[in-house]
């Protein structure tokens, strides 16, 4: 068992105690700065002042405070040495990748075992996050499941409808592609995102498309955390407590409740102007032909067992699409013409839509759950079904 000094007696210092495994740890005591708090008692256990820590025998620190950097450099001034200390609140804060995958996780497995399970299904959808986000499944038409997901490229909605299509019971008559202008050059085993190859879609199919873990920092970082500190200090089920403690699946829920309409105009303008620029800077002509060819695939699959595919680009607000590169618009369009050469499908894009404003949008580009209704109706109208 492990003798702990915790920092910090706040919400965070709380939410600590709940994931401690106490056949692990003993906590002898309680720091904290704020002098109206030393002497006094938190969780049965006193509260000292910081310098009383070099009197006491302990086997770590584990500081549980935003302040986690000034309290890193006040325990090493005193003498304390680094490697007996845990920033707790700096590894949940990264491990809070891991906790979003495992909702996303846990989303998609829920969605993808009904369809498989079920015989009524006659439609799906595919796509990034603004197709997740920008439509409400159960109030179109057809019965639905949508299997878009934030930051899935084109190759995993292809192999995700595939399974879906040659293995299920479903009649399955109809397919939304919710897509960006951005989406031929983007692959999500090459981008920032690609952590969740491993966390998300090898746990669901055991397969890693393009993912070389050598290359994934946010990964080894996360690795070498969990292994050493989670087996020292938190329970078993310390991911599940915390999830439960935080109460996620609300947090998300009223995420999608956000108007973006509500912030100030400089701070649109801003916001707007820096994302469109991050979305834009993309060239990767190797990524845009191997898209190419996966999408041809895709509608191939789609021809051969009678499903109409409906191309979507989202609306996002105007404050994005002012600044958004022209460029990555007419090489998409370029490819859309080449794919009507071969295909008949239809595409709707509603990026600049005038049917939206700002408090349609939970962010720059996309929509909040009021825009969803919206977008939902106007699909149920302009779908040829």
């Amino acid at each position: 068992m492990y003798k702990v000094i915790i920092f910090g007696t706040g919400k965070c210092s709380e939410q600590l105690n709940n994931l401690l495994d106490r056949e692990k740890v003993n906590i002898i005591c309680y720091v904290d700065n704020d002098l109206n708090k030393q002497g006094s008692n938190y969780f049965n256990k006193k509260v000292i002042n910081p310098l009383h820590i070099i009197k006491l025998s302990f086997d770590f620190i584990i500081i549980a405070s935003q302040f986690g950097n000034d309290i890193l450099e006040q325990l090493k001034a005193i003498g304390i040495s680094e490697n007996k200390i845990f920033d707790y609140f700096e590894y949940i804060k990264d491990f809070a990748i891991i906790d979003v995958c495992k909702f996303d996780y846990h989303k998609q497995k829920t969605i993808y075992d009904n369809i498989m399970s079920s015989i009524d299904y006659k439609m799906i959808i595919t796509g990034l996050s603004y197709a997740e986000e920008g439509v409400i499944e159960q109030k179109l038409k057809f019965k639905t499941a949508n299997l878009a997901l934030a930051s899935q490229d084109i190759y995993w909605d292809y192999y995700i409808a595939k399974r879906i299509i040659e293995n299920s019971k479903n009649d399955i008559r109809y397919c939304i592609i919710g897509l960006s202008y951005y989406s031929f050059e983007y692959d999500l085993a090459l981008s920032i995102y690609k952590f969740k190859c491993p966390l998300i879609y090898n746990k669901l199919f055991g397969i890693n498309h393009g993912y070389d873990k050598n290359k994934d920092e946010v990964m080894k970082k996360l690795t070498e955390k969990k292994g050493f500190f989670a087996e020292k200090f938190f329970s078993k089920d310390y991911i599940h407590k915390y999830l439960k403690l935080v109460d996620y699946d609300g947090f998300y829920h009223n995420y999608r409740k956000k108007v973006f309409g509500e912030l100030k105009f400089e701070e649109k303008v801003q916001r707007g102007k820096n994302k469109a620029k991050i979305d834009s800077n993309k060239n990767y002509p190797e990524t845009i032909c191997e898209n190419e060819s996966l999408i041809y695939e895709y509608m191939s699959l789609l021809k051969n067992y009678n499903i109409k595919p409906i191309i979507i680009i989202f609306p996002v607000t105007k404050y994005y699409f002012k600044y958004f590169d022209i460029r990555l618009k007419e090489q998409f369009y370029d490819i859309i013409k080449n794919l009507y050469d071969k295909f008949e499908f239809q595409f709707l894009d509603f990026f600049d839509s005038n049917f939206f404003d700002d408090s349609d949008f939970r962010d720059e580009s996309h929509l909040n759950i009021f825009g969803a209704e919206k977008m939902t109706k106007i699909l149920n109208e302009e779908i040829y079904f």
